[in-house]
């Protein structure tokens, strides 16, 4: 509990800091209509080089504990972003592998979040499809051969109606292959 109360002052605390900047950058994905004003993010960028705690939580927390359990002791750490949404607001992240998104040449990765507050239906939960890892790797390109990040819902390997949606309370963790 003192760990996630920590994550998430330091966390409000940067979104705060995001006032001055204007544009998207090393730090963070501004959302439509943020300002001085009125901050709103769509992430914050690499979090554990912004402020220990991330860190800290990375190396020493139930959370450790849990990722050492599934990929035991000798593990790298890919990337981190704190994914955020303003009442009201938030840009939607369309359906994608993240495998999409990481230079591997392996799958044996997993990609984890950490709730820092309560996450139920109104407030755009993660969505899966529980067993797609063990499907193909889907087309990311759009129409026109440009990488968009996003599959197309009409791929006949991808079932929506099998989609669940995670919600939970503040300090509870997803867990998830970056090829679901």
């Amino acid at each position: 509990p003192e760990q996630l109360d920590q994550l998430r002052k330091t966390t409000y605390a940067l979104i705060d800091k995001s006032r001055t900047t204007t544009v998207s950058d090393d730090k963070y994905d501004l959302d439509e209509g943020h300002g001085p004003n009125n901050p709103r993010l769509t992430r914050i960028k690499s979090p554990h080089r912004l402020d220990a705690i991330y860190w800290d939580v990375l190396q020493k927390s139930k959370m450790t504990e849990v990722l050492t359990s599934l990929l035991g002791p000798n593990t790298a750490l890919q990337s981190t972003k704190l994914n955020t949404k303003a009442p009201g607001g938030g840009q939607a992240v369309e359906w994608h592998q993240d495998w999409a998104f990481y230079p591997h040449t392996n799958d044996t990765m997993l990609a984890f979040g950490l709730m820092l507050e309560d996450v139920d239906e109104a407030n755009g939960p993660l969505q899966l499809i529980p067993g797609s890892h063990k499907g193909p790797v889907l087309s990311h390109f759009n129409k026109d051969g440009v990488f968009c990040g996003a599959i197309d819902p009409a791929d006949p390997d991808f079932d929506f109606s099998k989609a669940v949606t995670l919600t939970g309370k503040a300090g509870d963790m997803t867990v998830h292959h970056v090829r679901m």
